[in-house]
């Protein structure tokens, strides 16, 4: 059998983060999945989609944090740390979201960075073990770690001839 090529789609965002990174990367992505069909058939096998402003209809999605999870660690940890108004609206609207993507009945697959984030989404979303898959960071972490940043760093300056940054 010939391996059939995979093809990309590049969605087009406005802004390099934030707000409007997140609101135009779910629109242009919303459109270009719905262009895509052919005589109502989807052109494509597989929709990955990375974190929450992602289409619904994504069939594959990428979490590096679950934010029940987060909001439930807030709420432990009040007397301590008080996130800003801004932050706690943000959160339940991204928590709101997470419960429609993998609530009941929900057939989304879910890629995640480690045990203890499936675990988490697990409990907060009653989702089947068999939905979660880990793929853990591609980054050995002990040989990039803060305690060898400096080492690093001072190798790397050495190499190209580089002098401390200024300011």
């Amino acid at each position: 059998l010939a391996a059939t090529p995979v093809r990309f789609r590049k969605v087009r965002t406005l802004g390099p983060g934030g707000f409007l990174f997140d609101a135009s990367f779910f629109l242009r992505s919303a459109l270009m999945l719905r262009s895509q069909g052919v005589n109502g058939r989807r052109e494509f096998d597989i929709v990955h989609s990375h974190h929450y402003c992602s289409p619904m209809f994504a069939d594959v999605f990428t979490f590096h944090y679950c934010e029940r999870e987060g909001i439930e660690r807030m709420r432990r940890l009040s007397s301590v740390v008080r996130p800003g108004r801004v932050h706690r609206i943000r959160s339940q609207v991204m928590s709101r979201i997470e419960r429609t993507l993998f609530g009941r009945g929900s057939d989304a697959s879910l890629i995640v960075l480690s045990e203890r984030m499936k675990a988490d989404f697990r409990r907060h979303h009653d989702m089947p073990r068999d939905g979660i898959s880990v793929v853990h960071s591609g980054v050995d972490s002990t040989l990039y770690s803060p305690e060898n940043a400096l080492l690093f760093r001072q190798k790397v300056r050495l190499q190209y001839g580089l002098g401390r940054k200024i300011g």
